[in-house]
């Protein structure tokens, strides 16, 4: 009898979502939050969240804009 060849699992995904947005739309909107942090938090948090929702969590820019969400 042969044995039944065992398939190749998938590799298991990781949590960290594929970044959608480039670094420079990233860039862009960081800068755009950081202008307006003292001016209109509530946007910039937005802003913010935008960026670490849409970028690799490992990028320079994810690790920025969570550093200046959590101070607001």
């Amino acid at each position: 009898k042969e044995e039944p060849k065992k398939e190749a699992k998938p590799a298991p995904e990781k949590k960290a979502k594929k970044a959608t947005m480039s670094e420079d739309e990233a860039k862009k909107l960081y800068m755009e939050a950081k202008a307006m942090e003292d001016s209109d938090p509530e946007t910039a948090k937005k802003l913010l969240q935008k960026i670490i929702n849409s970028v690799d969590p490992e990028s320079k820019r994810y690790k920025k804009a969570k550093e200046l969400l959590e101070k607001l």
